[in-house]
C-alpha cells in the first residue's frame, strides 16, 4: 500500500525526457525540459488553509500540472496505484 511522502523527505524520482539531447544546441527551447517524473498523487494546501488532491508531475525539479490560483503548496506526494488487471 502505498503512503504520503512529504516533500521534505524527497520528491519523485525524474528520468531523462525526450528533450534532454537537445540542450545546449539550436533546437532547445524554453518550454523544453531536461527531466521528468511519472504522475503522481499529490496533496496541496491552499493560502486559505484548504486541502485538496491532484495528479500531477515534476519536470526539472519543478511541479507541473497544478492550478495556477490561489497560492497553493504541494506538501506531500505517493505513486498512482497499478491498474486493475484484466479479468
Amino acid at each position: 500500500m502505498n503512503e504520503w511522502i512529504s516533500i521534505k523527505d524527497g520528491m519523485p524520482k525524474e528520468h531523462d525526457s525526450v528533450f534532454k539531447r537537445f540542450k545546449g544546441t539550436p533546437y532547445w527551447a524554453e518550454q523544453m525540459f531536461e527531466s521528468i517524473s511519472d504522475d503522481v498523487n499529490v496533496a496541496v494546501m491552499f493560502e486559505d488553509g484548504k486541502r485538496k488532491t491532484y495528479t500531477a508531475h515534476t519536470a526539472d525539479g519543478k511541479w507541473k500540472g497544478l492550478p495556477k490560483i490561489g497560492g497553493l503548496v504541494v506538501t506531500h506526494w505517493m505513486p498512482l496505484p497499478e491498474p486493475p488487471e484484466e479479468g
